[in-house]
């Protein structure tokens, strides 16, 4: 069950923040799917959907993390914040796009088809394919991924692919995947 931000807290920090607190609750209430809570704020001021916190991470990359589940919400939260600004190809720290960090195939879809890059790449040169090798959340992430074409040999500045990585984590599953898309 998702926590609720109440509307006393919400109208607090509303009418009381400045801009770096009001961006950490709209990152708190995309992380958490609080759609009304989202489209208030962003509606009162358009540039917030788009800010950043102390780490660089964005509301969008708060919302297409996973919590758990994935709901309708989310997807709406998604579409909400790129209509109003939110960047697909925002970097957080390490470089970090909001494509490298979501284990949900309808999101990868939903990212890719408004403009996420599916082969940017963070600070080590990893792709969003690499994430998902290190995922714990299974393997439909990274079938989408490859579905839509990223690069499945590209290689981080390690040397390393997204199937030596798999490899290494003994991810016997994730390897038949890859090589079936052409990793070598």
């Amino acid at each position: 069950m998702r926590r609720t931000f109440s509307l006393i807290i919400f109208a607090f920090f509303f009418s009381n923040s400045n801009a770096s607190e009001l961006c950490e609750t709209l990152y708190r209430a995309s992380e958490l799917g609080e759609y009304n809570t989202v489209t208030e704020i962003v509606s009162s001021n358009l540039s917030v959907a788009s800010c950043a916190g102390k780490w660089g991470y964005t509301p969008l990359h708060g919302v297409v993390s996973g919590h758990g589940v994935l709901v309708k919400g989310d997807l709406d939260i998604i579409n909400y914040l790129i209509k109003n600004g939110a960047n697909v190809e925002a970097k957080a720290d390490g470089g970090i796009t909001p494509l490298h960090i979501t284990p949900y195939p309808e999101v990868v879809d939903l990212l890719v088809k408004r403009g996420a890059n599916l082969d940017a790449t963070d600070d080590d040169g990893s792709t969003a394919i690499m994430f998902s090798v290190e995922d714990n959340n299974g393997s439909a992430a990274l079938l989408k991924l490859l579905e839509l074409g990223a690069n499945v040999n590209h290689r981080n500045k390690r040397g390393q692919s997204a199937l030596d990585i798999a490899y290494s984590r003994e991810e016997q599953d994730k390897v038949k995947i890859l090589k079936k898309y052409g990793a070598k």
